[in-house]
């Protein structure tokens, strides 16, 4: 019985560990992953380069994996590069890191609702909600 408790025990941990470590992003993916609004997408993105004043943070991103869609929202490809203009209240400047994952509510701009050539272009998207923005 002894033999086995402890292996086991350090499976259990690995485990738990494991999976803890992204525990709260899934969390709060799944919350919102239901009540997409038409036009949107939920996607992780990888900070590729960012630049940020005293009023505007520019990141530039590359679309790692979509993880919802709201209706009518065509599909966007992973790889995909993104440059994005917030406000610099709104980005929590200790998770903006070169390689890091920032979990974004993006919507197509009104007026580019249209079909174009490219759905991709990045100044047809703007940023919804940053979920990550509190996380380390």
């Amino acid at each position: 019985m002894k033999t086995y408790f402890i292996p086991n025990a350090i499976l259990l941990f690995i485990f738990l560990v494991s999976c803890s470590s992204d525990f709260r992003t899934e969390k709060i993916d799944q919350k919102f992953l239901e009540n997409i609004s038409p036009g949107s997408a939920i996607a992780k993105f990888k900070v590729e380069n960012f630049v940020i004043n005293k009023t505007e943070a520019k990141i530039n991103v590359e679309l790692v994996e979509v993880l919802g869609y709201g209706s009518s929202t065509k599909p966007l490809n992973s790889g995909s590069k993104f440059s994005f203009n917030l406000s610099s209240e709104d980005i929590d400047k200790t998770i903006l890191k070169l390689n890091s994952i920032l979990i974004l509510e993006i919507a197509q701009q009104e007026e580019q609702m249209i079909e174009t050539e490219d759905q991709t272009k990045s100044n047809s998207w703007h940023v919804v909600r940053i979920f990550n923005k509190m996380e380390n």
